[in-house]
């Protein structure tokens, strides 16, 4: 009787430890959670800029024309942000000032972001969902300096070709538990 007892008992732990018929009941479901999509940030350039002067309202061929001392050049173009995501903030800014041999010091080169009469684009100014294919004009002025003397920077040039449009997301702020 004692064996046959020893032998149950080695029998039943062998079934519960391992893995044998002895069951536990247990359930499982999808959840349901649905599928998420990202947003989007892109810059569009829908069209070639135009150049213009405080002297000539209208610059047809940028490369014939030459700039005097007292003369700001201006190149305005359109830029649209494309900002989808409910809450996406982003800001505009410009990069590359362009390469020249003009001296520095006959030299100003500026970017101004305009919506209406407001600049836009600073990080106190963000650009949202609400700005999105809506279009901003971009002005990128070159001062040659009344002040510049004698001969100093006849015949320099200055190309704007390095100056880029750049639209980047502002990390959004969580909000604060409660």
């Amino acid at each position: 009787m004692t064996k046959g007892a020893i032998a149950t008992g080695i029998g039943v732990a062998l079934l519960l430890g391992g893995g044998g018929t002895l069951a536990l009941w247990s359930d499982s479901e999808l959840s349901n959670a649905d599928t998420i999509e990202a947003g989007n940030l892109d810059l569009l350039l829908p069209a070639k800029g135009a150049w213009s002067s405080n002297l000539q309202p209208e610059i047809t061929d940028i490369s014939t024309y030459r700039i005097v001392p007292g003369e700001q050049l201006t190149y305005t173009q359109s830029v649209t942000p494309v900002l989808a995501g409910k809450h996406i903030k982003a800001k505009l800014t410009a990069t590359g000032p362009g390469t020249g041999t003009f001296a520095d010091k006959t030299l100003t080169v500026t970017t101004v972001f305009k919506d209406g009469d407001e600049v836009v684009g600073t990080l106190e100014n963000p650009l949202d969902s609400s700005d999105s294919n809506k279009s901003i004009k971009a002005s990128t002025t070159f001062v040659f300096k009344t002040g510049t003397s004698g001969r100093q920077s006849v015949l320099a040039k200055h190309s704007f070709e390095n100056v880029s449009y750049k639209l980047e997301q502002i990390a959004p702020q969580a909000i604060a538990a409660q």
